[in-house]
């Protein structure tokens, strides 16, 4: 006979175990957090049982909290969760299997769910603050607006320490904020804004997690079409971003401008460098980029000497970074002992 008697199980702060019983005919359980608030974990927490399973015995757990294990453990029928995992919500089902004594465990990312989809915003006010977001969770589009006379800085970072973002996630911030700054500062994932930045209102900030070195890399676009023309939920990466590959010599006879052209307007986000053959010693060697001939923001790259096969290095532009249809990007390479070649990744975003 279907029974509709479920369990809720709340995971607290202090940590803790419960068994769920084999025998009282509940299968489902509701999991969740002290009063559906974020917890940080000051001991493990265990879900167990008791009773002795038959064959096809089966459990259902629905998680819908937020913990932060802060170096503790949770499981669930001997299934240790992630950090990840906790940050999200999800369906575990779990079978015995008499066989082998164990119990069988599937565990099901419910992307309904997820809510990072759409746009979030945050008013900055006079007293400053830390805005805490988590890719995945957090809207990944987000409004800053506000007119404050700041008596604190802000700063916009990771809203759980001990969570690891994952390669390739990202927030993008339309800022429209024009606060008084009275000497206070605004930072986007470590990054933070110049003074004519910050007040401008006038921004598209955009962070990217690059896994390879755990650093958030930010891109900072001034320009009027940054903000307020583009509507983020219709941006897609795969039809808004694109990317330009192409190699690059310090090689005698072979160092030069490097030029492209363009074709369709564009922000230039930033430049990733892989060394496909080894530096000669002595110096190091340089890359300077340039739209135009003017250098961009944080444009003149600087690879030391001897750097190996291999190596990689991401450089997110600053400023002078907003190309029209038909500009040319150089990527001018000059070392006084020549030796090393460089294989080159152009960052774009397509410009509305």
């Amino acid at each position: 006979m279907y029974s509709n008697i479920f369990q809720i199980i709340t995971i607290p702060t202090g940590g803790g175990s419960i068994n769920i019983d084999c025998a009282d005919g509940v299968t489902l359980y509701e999991v969740d957090s002290t009063n559906g608030a974020s917890v940080t974990l000051s001991g493990d927490y265990t879900i167990g049982y008791t009773g002795t399973p038959v064959e096809g015995t089966i459990a259902q757990f629905v998680y819908r909290g937020v913990v932060n294990l802060s170096g503790h453990q949770v499981t669930i029928l001997g299934r240790s969760l992630t950090q990840e995992e906790l940050l999200t919500k999800f369906i575990l089902n779990a079978q015995w299997d008499s066989t082998l004594s164990q119990w069988n465990i599937v565990l099901i990312k419910d992307h309904d769910f997820n809510n990072r989809e759409g746009i979030g915003s945050y008013t900055l006010t006079n007293v400053g603050g830390n805005v805490g977001l988590t890719p995945g969770i957090d809207k990944q589009y987000q409004i800053i607006t506000g007119s404050p006379s700041l008596a604190g800085n802000w700063n916009f970072t990771n809203s759980i320490a001990s969570y690891t973002p994952k390669d390739g996630d990202r927030f993008i911030f339309y800022y429209k904020a024009t606060p008084t700054l009275n000497s206070y500062t605004i930072s986007f994932y470590g990054t933070t804004l110049t003074d004519a930045q910050a007040v401008s209102g006038n921004l598209r900030i955009e962070c990217i997690y690059r896994a390879s070195n755990t650093t958030w890399y930010v891109s900072v676009l001034n320009d009027a079409n940054a903000v307020g023309n583009i509507a983020p939920e219709q941006l897609s990466y795969n039809q808004s971003y694109d990317m330009v590959t192409y190699p690059v010599s310090f090689e005698s006879g072979e160092q030069g401008k490097n030029t492209i052209k363009l074709n369709y307007p564009c922000y230039i986000l930033g430049v990733y460098y892989t060394v496909t053959k080894a530096l000669a010693n002595t110096d190091a060697g340089t890359i300077t980029c340039k739209l135009n001939g003017t250098t961009l923001g944080n444009g003149t790259i600087s690879i030391p000497l001897s750097t190996t096969i291999n190596t990689s290095v991401y450089t997110s532009f600053s400023s002078n970074n907003v190309a029209v249809y038909g500009d040319l990007f150089d990527a001018v390479t000059a070392k006084s002992t020549a030796g090393g070649k460089v294989l080159l990744t152009l960052h774009l975003c397509h410009k509305t």
